[in-house]
């Protein structure tokens, strides 16, 4: 996916729409760092399906979002990166 604000690319972010735009709002993907700057103005979209990765170190398939330093090219071409318990409990990527 590629961030709408500043075009970094990445294996999966959120995809976010403006509610204040009512039945004109479009939806825009946004990599961690865009969001953050607007979390308190718009809105996640749900999509349809849950999104998994590997950990680089124990290999088991974890949500993305209990992922640290998520990259792509992992087992079977996913998402990898370092889960909470690997990485001694430093807590979620967000």
């Amino acid at each position: 996916m590629v961030c709408s604000e500043c075009g970094v690319v990445l294996p999966a972010m959120p995809t976010v729409y403006w509610p204040s735009e009512g039945d004109d709002a479009k939806e825009w993907p946004l990599c961690d760092g865009c969001y953050d700057e607007v979390a308190g103005e718009v809105l996640i979209v749900p999509g349809p399906y849950d999104v998994w990765g590997t950990c680089s170190r124990c290999g088991e398939w974890r949500s993305l979002n209990d992922l640290q330093d998520v990259r792509g090219g992992g087992r079977r071409d996913a998402p990898s990166g370092t889960c909470v318990a690997c990485a001694g409990g430093l807590g979620q990527r967000r």
